[in-house]
């Protein structure tokens, strides 16, 4: 069974805090502000509309209260706003969707699994910091979502594992800042790993190397990116700040406002090319004048910088 929000969802509240079946109010609002902002942050992230989103659609109300047990019942709010395009009853389905997936993790404890569900960086970094929060608000108190049958009988669906800081440090991934308050200027020495594909040459930063502790810098242009089953062929190459500095590599396009980071040049490059594909599909197909004054500047670089979008292995 899983969670439904457009019927309701039960939360039931063990331990001493639920001990004679009632929530104390400090304890209430914050897992209902907690639950709250993190629906909303599936919904800035998860949802991709032509008209964009009303959060208000993603309120959720307390709708109820188990007789004889600390449950409370949350579902979608009814006063439903209107928008310019998109199905809310879609949106909101999509949202649970990733709630559901969530719990499910939750439920097993196995939160590694997040840096496979969400391998963008900036995504999964407010995913993650929202999902702690939530979790951590309950603090020792065990919290499962229960199913409530007809003779009143509380049946677990999901239990609600602790979800501990060390993790979700390992999760998250550090965005590191390049700006610096004066100019210096010094060499670096790389090793770059060449191929040739049908006579295309292609270069790649194995590593970087530096007598200096100071931040490493170096430029990155790719003339393709390749994400998942597509292949965006570029009019000409994107030039990218390439880093390094301690754990982390960063490749990091000022032009388009995106970034990609990551343990290891692979990974880094992997989500750069992830937001690179978020940020096409977003904005190639908005209507330009539904966009920001900042978005346009990149809706319009975009159709600029690629030339043909086409399927892997057919190009």
């Amino acid at each position: 069974m899983k969670l439904d929000l457009s019927k309701g969802v039960n939360i039931l509240v063990g331990g001493e805090i639920g001990r004679y079946d009632t929530i104390p109010l400090e304890f209430f609002i914050r897992l209902a502000q907690n639950f709250q902002n993190l629906l909303f942050t599936l919904a800035k992230f998860e949802v991709i509309t032509e008209g964009g989103i009303d959060l208000n659609n993603f309120r959720i109300e307390l709708a109820g209260f188990g007789n004889g047990k600390a449950i409370p019942q949350f579902v979608y709010t009814k006063r439903m706003q209107g928008v310019t395009s998109g199905d809310v009853v879609e949106q909101r389905e999509l949202v649970n969707e990733s709630f559901d997936q969530l719990m499910a993790i939750a439920n097993k404890g196995n939160y590694n699994k997040l840096k496979d569900i969400y391998r963008g960086p900036y995504k999964r970094n407010h995913i993650v910091e929202d999902l702690f929060r939530f979790i951590g608000g309950f603090g020792t108190t065990p919290v499962s979502f229960v199913n409530i049958n007809k003779k009143g009988e509380a049946k677990p669906i999901y239990q609600v594992r602790r979800f501990h800081r060390e993790m979700k440090d390992q999760l998250k991934t550090a965005i590191i800042d390049s700006r610096t308050d004066s100019f210096e200027e010094y060499y670096a020495f790389a090793k770059v790993k060449v191929t040739n594909k049908g006579g295309k040459i292609k270069n790649r930063i194995q590593e970087v190397f530096d007598n200096q502790e100071s931040e490493l810098a170096l430029s990155y242009a790719p003339d393709e990116i390749v994400f998942n089953d597509k292949v965006y062929a570029l009019n000409s190459p994107l030039r990218c700040l390439y880093e390094k500095e301690n754990e982390f590599y960063v490749i990091k396009s000022e032009l388009l406002g995106i970034m990609g980071t990551g343990h290891t040049e692979e990974d880094a490059e992997y989500n750069f090319f992830q937001e690179f594909d978020f940020i096409y599909t977003r904005f190639t197909d908005l209507p330009f004048v539904k966009l920001s004054p900042e978005n346009k500047k990149v809706k319009i670089l975009l159709d600029f910088l690629v030339k043909s979008v086409e399927e892997h292995g057919n190009n």
